[in-house]
């Protein structure tokens, strides 16, 4: 790209990086598209997130476009780097991960911590690709079979029931 002699040279740069801007924009959703066009009608997210990590290791497409992505997205603050830096931040404030479903309510911070401290120990003993149905069974039986996650699990659903606090006879000493 080359500017006339009449043009302002900022204008130059600022049409430049708007048209870089649009090919990382073309070039990520071309990668989303592609990921996601083999997941099956009706697919659990499990199945759908399986779906697409097959499509990455499996397609010469779908992976070319993945490293173009990486790269872009390390090398340069456009588009795609700052599409990943908000989904960053988004992730790392648990409260915008989870909201309560009963009553609208925002979780209390011990009901956060509990339901990732569940959750963590349920990713760390249950295969990552296992479906979703089994996943639930799996889950179940866990928490017959395991005192601490049963333990885990109902102080959750006490909390919850008590709109983020326990009943008072359940508090600690010097809770109000």
């Amino acid at each position: 790209m080359t500017s006339k002699p009449d043009e302002d040279p900022n204008e130059t740069l600022k049409g430049a990086a708007q048209d870089f801007e649009d090919h990382e924009r073309q070039l990520f959703d071309e990668l989303m598209a592609r990921m996601q066009r083999s997941i099956p009608e009706g697919a659990t997210v499990a199945e759908a997130i399986a779906e697409m990590r097959r499509a990455v290791t499996e397609d010469d497409e779908a992976r070319e476009l993945v490293l173009r992505v990486a790269i872009i997205q390390s090398q340069s603050h456009g588009y795609i780097r700052t599409y990943f830096e908000q989904l960053a931040a988004k992730l790392a404030d648990p409260r915008s991960r989870v909201t309560a479903a009963l009553s609208g309510r925002p979780l209390s911070r011990e009901e956060l911590d509990l339901m990732q401290r569940l959750g963590s120990e349920l990713d760390r003993r249950l295969p990552p690709d296992l479906p979703e149905a089994e996943r639930e069974a799996r889950i179940i039986e866990l928490l017959k079979e395991d005192e601490e996650l049963a333990s885990l699990a109902s102080r959750l659903e006490r909390l919850a029931a008590g709109g983020g606090i326990l009943p008072p006879h359940e508090r600690p000493k010097g809770d109000v």
